[in-house]
């Protein structure tokens, strides 16, 4: 009866023993599988001879909690590099006039999270005014053009469109049926850049 008994036990002990081990390998698996995603703010960045740096915040993870130290990493080292580096902020540094970079931030376990910056060669900027026509409609117009042709986009076309005709020296922006700001973009073709934000 008392084998009986210790047999009973350890095998009680040997389940409880495997669904700790079991437990603890799969929530390891969980954190370190780098499929959490980071958020890095800005996502987007517009940079001019007269802005060459941006500074970028990461935040996110498993459970929200950053795993530091958070590693900072670009896909063109030619057009720029991280400044300063404090963990949870870099600073961006512009090395070269055009181009498109991506920024990453990667944490211990290989979560990572992307910040794109366009850097254009433009050496002045455009001032730009808006008038509102109506709730849901704004025309976008360039104060002191300095030639075209004009490319016109918006940040977030998800919230609204822009659109424009003739000279291009304005547009006419459309808000969407998501409420929320927006910010309006001209680059002429000297690559001087224009922006205002709406509404």
């Amino acid at each position: 009866m008392k084998l009986r008994r210790f047999a009973y036990l350890l095998g009680a002990a040997m389940i409880c023993l495997t669904i700790v081990v079991c437990t603890s390998t799969f929530m390891g698996c969980e954190v370190v599988s780098g499929l959490q995603g980071l958020t890095v703010s800005p996502s987007y960045t517009i940079l001019t001879t007269v802005s060459n740096t941006v500074e970028l915040s990461v935040s996110g993870g498993p459970s929200n909690s950053l795993a530091l130290p958070i590693e900072w990493s670009m896909t063109r080292p030619d057009l720029g590099y991280i400044s300063q580096n404090s963990g949870y902020t870099a600073i961006y540094y512009r090395l070269a006039p055009d181009g498109d970079n991506v920024i990453i931030a990667t944490d211990q376990y290989g979560n990572e999270g992307y910040a794109r910056v366009r850097q254009l060669q433009g050496n002045q900027a455009m001032n730009l005014s808006a008038s509102e026509a109506d709730s849901k409609t704004w025309t976008i117009s360039i104060v002191s053009p300095l030639g075209g042709p004009y490319e016109w986009w918006v940040h977030d076309p998800t919230v609204g469109t822009i659109s424009s005709s003739g000279s291009g020296e304005s547009a006419v922006y459309t808000i969407k049926d998501e409420a929320g700001s927006n910010d309006i973009y001209v680059r002429d073709a000297r690559g001087n850049i224009g922006a205002i934000s709406i509404p």
